[in-house]
């Protein structure tokens, strides 16, 4: 054959192998769109997620599907950590060694060392464990669909599987981390910058021995995706380095103490404000921030505290006048949500600012070429449709319209009632009254906190009687509520005092609930929405009441107290006591009644509400223990009294005393 030949035999082969893969490469294109109108909204076959095949699922079932397969499994697994036995041999003898390391840790993050804790449970709920479901689920949406039918062709010939990793609450997780350092370890200390009374002083850092939180983190996921619904783990305690140096510190002491002696001043609309030296020292704050194995100091202002102060300096609250809101409540997360309408003042960038001119690269406190004096403009902007609670707060767009705390007593016996106040304020927590007349009703929130569980058995007010009932302690959480309502200038539906008069509270103004009869309803009458936020500390509880900024001043007249009911007498009886011998166990009380007036004025000082809130407050009956067969007819304080009145002589008892008669 000759050449020519050759080459055109070649080249017809040639051009056959090309059409051939141009049919095959069109048939592969026109069976992706076939494949991808069949599979519109839903996921590509050979997609998965952790290794679960959700190839043909909408976004609706995947999710189901996630859920049921790796949720449940994460709710259901209990990971045990056992310290190892060096570190637990080492956490029964800790002691803190040396006066300056008592004086050092005093200030900064002194242990709470527990001798016998050497194992700790985590679960789902400690940790706050979930997954990202809508990321995985967008990603495996995505799958196949970028490049266009050459995507889709990729995956036809290749499998593609999403991964999803199961995430814990940061503040969890690092208390859990936390807490095994302060049993086996010795929580380090990174060398910064603390400031005292308006001056920034140098804290020494100190090497210690830590948990792991890379290692730590790594296998809690690795167990919480296993297969096995109780997993144990060992965890050890590390050389933990200070990340910080006193050098660092001392240069951030120095731009801190410079940086507090400018001379700000804010301006917004015909306003202008001035923080002094203490307000800037009370907004600064000194963090350690590591960067590619590499720790600095970062000097930054709180927002979260100078925002409030600026709001309030330039008097330049967001008001009902410019705009109304709505709280949208899902579990912990709060979000706030306007109308897109109405103009409020840029605080945040008004506070970046000031961080940049006092604490940037060029800024006052590292440059002593700067001026001191700083002038910041507060602009304005629209306010945004939606924002979270925290931004909202900072840009004054909502403020704490009505707060008040009461305190209790934390000591062997009572436990019981502490756990009922601080689940009920748990319950009553991130509530909300709608606004124009949404009614807020503290049962309706709480539920029967008759029973047990969830609440315990406590100290209470029954029927003029002190006795433990299940939720004792519950009607403190109401008071305090009441107290931030009446503060609050909201108009108050239904309130009950307590049967008996309790003076750690203000006189008049107790609130008493028992599910379902006594309840305490109040009614929000602005235009805005108006969230309730309750918290506790080991001591106290605290209720606040956010809004948008009414410029309600509220005013007491204090009553005077009037008598009320005249006390009884009862008796009991003691086998162990002859007859006719007695003794006095109980005082008695007369009943009393007090009233408060609550004057409630606007922003422009006009009364638009006076409000009698009256209290009557029930006899304690005087309590006699008697021997069986005792003539109680001439026991007690009364039959006391008429007997004095008949012989015209002193016969009045040894009150309160315990002395047998």
């Amino acid at each position: 054959m000759g050449d020519k030949a050759r080459n055109l035999a070649s080249s017809i082969f040639e051009n056959k192998i090309v059409t051939a893969v141009i049919a095959v490469v069109l048939v592969l294109l026109l069976a992706g769109a076939v494949d991808a109108i069949a599979n519109n909204g839903k996921a590509y076959g050979n997609v998965s997620i952790n290794g679960m095949d959700v190839g043909g699922m909408n976004k609706e079932q995947m999710k189901s599907a996630l859920e049921q397969s790796f949720g449940e499994r994460v709710k259901a697994t209990e990971v045990t950590l056992n310290a190892d036995e060096q570190s637990s041999s080492a956490s029964s003898s800790k002691e803190l060694s040396g006066e300056s390391d008592r004086d050092l840790l005093a200030e900064s993050v002194e242990p709470e060392y527990s001798e016998k804790t050497t194992t700790w449970m985590a679960t789902a709920d400690s940790l706050q464990a979930g997954f990202d479901y809508d990321a995985a689920i967008d990603e495996a949406m995505a799958a196949g669909r970028a490049g266009g039918p050459f995507g889709r062709l990729a995956l036809m010939l290749t499998k593609a599987d999403v991964p999803m990793d199961v995430r814990f609450d940061g503040k969890s997780f690092e208390s859990l981390a936390s807490n095994i350092d302060k049993s086996i370890g010795d929580t380090r200390v990174d060398a910064t910058a603390i400031i005292e009374d308006g001056e920034a002083r140098v804290l020494p850092g100190r090497d210690g021995k830590m948990v792991d939180r890379n290692w730590l983190d790594s296998e809690l996921k690795k167990a919480f995706m296993s297969e096995q619904n109780k997993v144990s783990l060992v965890v050890s305690a590390v050389p933990a380095a200070s990340r910080t140096s006193t050098e660092q510190a001392q240069a951030a002491c120095d731009a801190i103490n410079r940086a507090l002696d400018a001379n700000v001043t804010f301006t917004y609309q015909s306003s202008n404000w001035s923080p002094d030296h203490n307000d800037l020292a009370s907004w600064t704050r000194v963090n350690v921030v590591t960067d590619n194995g590499n720790s600095r100091l970062e000097i930054v202002i709180d927002p979260s505290v100078a925002s409030q102060d600026l709001v309030k300096g330039l008097n330049a609250t967001v008001s009902s006048d410019d705009v109304v809101v709505k709280f949208e409540v899902n579990g912990d997360d709060v979000r706030v949500h306007t109308s897109g309408s109405g103009m409020i003042p840029e605080i945040d960038s008004a506070i970046k600012e000031l961080e940049d001119k006092l604490y940037g690269e060029n800024g006052y406190g590292w440059n002593t070429k700067v001026s001191p004096d700083i002038q910041i403009a507060v602009g304005q902007t629209d306010a945004p449709e939606s924002l979270t609670f925290d931004e909202a707060l900072s840009l004054g767009l909502i403020t704490v319209i009505g707060e008040y705390t009461t305190e209790f007593s934390d000591y062997e016996g009572t436990e019981n009632r502490n756990h009922n106040i601080k689940l009920c304020a748990d319950l009553l927590n991130n509530t909300v009254a709608e606004a124009n007349g949404g009614v807020w009703s503290f049962n309706d929130h709480t539920g029967d906190t008759n029973q047990d569980p969830p609440f315990a058995s406590a100290g209470s007010i029954v029927n003029g009687e002190y006795v433990d009932s299940v939720g004792g302690g519950v009607c403190q959480v109401a008071t305090t509520v009441f107290n931030a309502v009446y503060e609050a200038g909201l108009e108050v539906k239904m309130r009950f005092n307590h049967t008996l008069y309790i003076a750690s509270y203000p006189d008049g103004r107790d609130a008493s609930v028992n599910y379902p009869d006594r309840d305490f309803i109040w009614i929000n009458q602005l235009p805005s929405d108006v969230l309730l936020k309750t918290s506790h500390t080991d001591t106290s509880v605290t209720a606040q009441l956010y809004s948008v900024y009414t410029g309600y001043r509220v005013e007491t007249e204090e009553g005077t107290w009037e008598e009320g009911a005249k006390f009884g007498t009862s008796f009991e009886t003691d086998a162990n006591l002859a007859s006719g011998q007695y003794y006095q166990k109980k005082n008695g009380k007369d009943g009393k009644k007090y009233s408060v007036t609550r004057y409630v004025y606007d922003k422009d000082g006009t009364l638009i509400a006076k409000n009698l809130f009256t209290s009557d407050y029930t006899p304690e009956d005087e309590v006699f223990v008697v021997g069986p067969g005792t003539d109680t007819s001439k026991l007690g304080s009364h039959a006391a009294a008429e007997a004095a009145t008949a012989t015209g002589s002193d016969a009045s008892l040894n009150g309160g005393a315990t002395s047998i008669y």
